[in-house]
C-alpha cells in the first residue's frame, strides 16, 4: 500500500492550455489534464479563469510542492503574458503556504533525456513509454490537439524531473 504523503502537482503555464499534473511520492501519475480559458474572452478573465482552476485542483490533491516551468520577462508579448501568468499563480500558491519549485524546461529535458533539446514529442513519447495511459494523447486527428496535449505531457515532465530529485 502507497503511503499516505502529500503528492507533487506540476504546473507548465500557458494561455493557450496549461498543463497540470499530479505525481505520488512514489512516482505514480495520478492525474494529468490540460486546463483551458475561451481565447475570445479578455486577458485577465482568462488568467483568472485559469487560476480559479489550478486552485481547485490544489483544493483537491494538497500538494507538498507546486513545480512550475520557469518563464522570463521579455519583450515578445505572448512570452510576457504566460510569464505573467506564471508569476500569479507562484503568489496564489506561496500564498497558501505551498513551496513553489521554478525549473527551467531545458533542466527538465536534459535530466529525463540526456538532452536539453530534446523535442516536446520526443519528450511525450519517452513519458508515454513510462506512463501508459499518457498513450491515447500521442497522436491525434488534429496538429492542434497535439500541440494542446504537449502542454500536458510538459507537466507530467517537471513533475517526473522533481520527484526523481528527491
Amino acid at each position: 500500500m502507497e503511503r499516505r504523503t502529500k503528492p507533487i502537482l506540476a504546473l507548465d503555464p500557458g494561455l493557450r492550455g496549461l498543463g497540470l499534473a499530479v505525481l505520488t511520492s512514489s512516482g505514480r501519475l495520478r492525474h494529468a489534464e490540460v486546463l483551458t480559458a475561451p481565447l475570445t474572452l479578455p486577458l485577465r478573465e482568462r488568467l483568472a479563469i485559469l487560476a480559479s482552476q489550478v486552485d481547485e485542483r490544489i483544493a483537491l490533491f494538497h500538494p507538498r510542492v507546486v513545480v512550475i516551468e520557469a518563464t522570463w520577462p521579455s519583450t515578445n508579448p505572448a512570452f510576457e503574458r504566460v510569464h505573467h501568468l506564471a508569476r500569479l499563480l507562484s503568489r496564489r500558491i506561496r500564498a497558501r503556504g505551498i513551496r513553489v519549485v521554478a525549473v527551467p524546461a531545458g533542466t527538465v529535458r536534459r535530466a529525463i533525456t540526456g538532452s536539453g533539446w530534446t523535442s516536446k514529442g520526443d519528450m511525450a513519447r519517452i513519458l508515454a513509454t513510462r506512463f501508459a495511459p499518457l498513450r491515447i494523447y500521442l497522436r491525434q486527428d488534429r496538429a492542434w490537439k497535439e500541440r494542446h496535449f504537449l502542454n500536458l505531457f510538459d507537466a507530467v515532465a517537471l513533475a517526473v524531473h522533481h520527484q526523481t530529485r528527491q
